[in-house]
């Protein structure tokens, strides 16, 4: 039975951890709702291509929507509609009956990032 075990684990760590794909532009989207419901503004900043253009005022604001309820990520759905090489589309549906949001992505040294727009 020592064998056994021992051989596994000689099998095992030889076959290496299989690595998880890289995050897809969709991936990234969502993964910055998720920062934006945590409150974690250091994660949000590393998710866009502007972190300086993305204050941890605005990021604090929108945990506070998710916080009350008036923004959940329950029944959200995050799709790319539309992926060329180094950028993507995604559209982002919270399920609130509002319809998608777009948002653009782009890749920035093999990293999707979000680009917010900040002309608003």
């Amino acid at each position: 039975m020592r064998r056994l075990v021992a051989g596994l684990i000689v099998v095992l760590t030889a076959c290496g951890p299989d690595k998880a794909p890289a995050p897809g532009p969709a991936d990234r989207v969502e993964s910055l709702f998720r920062a934006y419901e945590s409150g974690d503004c250091t994660q949000a900043k590393s998710l866009v291509t502007r972190p300086d253009d993305l204050p941890c005022e605005q990021v604090d604001s929108i945990a506070r929507l998710f916080e009350t309820g008036r923004l959940s990520l329950e029944d959200a759905t995050f799709t790319v509609t539309d992926e060329g090489g180094e950028s993507a589309a995604v559209d982002v549906d919270l399920g609130d009956g509002e319809g998608p949001a777009p948002y653009d992505v782009v890749k920035i040294d093999g990293e999707w990032l979000v680009e917010l727009d900040t002309s608003a």
